[in-house]
């Protein structure tokens, strides 16, 4: 056996186990931080996006059924002072406002305070999530913050009186304000969630 091949012999099966541990602890490496990115984004999922949808899922709920309620209770009213008109003329309509009003404007009533008690604290929640999560937050969520901070701002405001309701309606305190964003909370939900259940980066 020459020189040569007793060294190849050593040399070989030496490259060969350094390389074995290299590849190893790269392919360790290249697993150890494609977990941590997957338990960050379930992290963002779990701590920020599903929280903060839920949250807009239920003022979105109640946002909707509050117009149909105005439309339809509208509606029974007109039929109902229609009715009392061809019944007994202007005596009836007279008994129908002072015995049924008051059921309707409890309507008007119960809306305006479960604005106040339910949907602007809802507000407020999501405000909260975002500011104690908001490093779990991808930039185009975070270019959506000060539209939150600015709505609710204003809200408060107008609720409280120190604004004029002129101001207010000139600014345009409007929930389509935060469409953008809440068009972005739920395509990011979305990607996150094909994310995760894919596994990939």
């Amino acid at each position: 056996m020459s020189v040569v091949q007793s060294i190849a012999q050593l040399i070989i099966p030496a490259v060969a186990g350094l390389g074995g541990v290299i590849l190893g602890a790269f392919l360790t490496a290249w697993n150890e931080r494609r977990r941590r990115r997957l338990d960050f984004v379930e992290k963002q999922l779990q701590e920020l996006y599903a929280p903060l949808l839920s949250i807009r899922k239920h003022v979105r709920a109640l946002s909707e059924l509050r117009p149909r309620v105005a439309t339809v209770s509208g509606n029974v009213w007109e039929e109902l002072c229609n009715d009392a008109r061809e019944r007994g003329g202007g005596q009836a309509l007279q008994e129908l406002r002072t015995e049924r009003s008051p059921e309707f404007d409890a309507i008007i009533k119960y809306e305006n305070e479960q604005w106040k008690s339910e949907l602007l604290p809802s507000y407020k929640q999501m405000l909260k999530i975002f500011r104690e999560k908001f490093w779990l937050a991808e930039d185009s969520t975070r270019d959506h913050f000060q539209k939150l901070i600015v709505y609710i701002e204003l809200w408060e405001r107008a609720l409280n009186r120190t604004i004029p309701s002129e101001v207010i309606a000139k600014l345009g305190v409007r929930e389509a304000e935060l469409e953008p964003l809440y068009t972005d909370l739920e395509q990011t939900f979305q990607h996150l969630r094909r994310k995760l259940s894919s596994g990939t980066r």
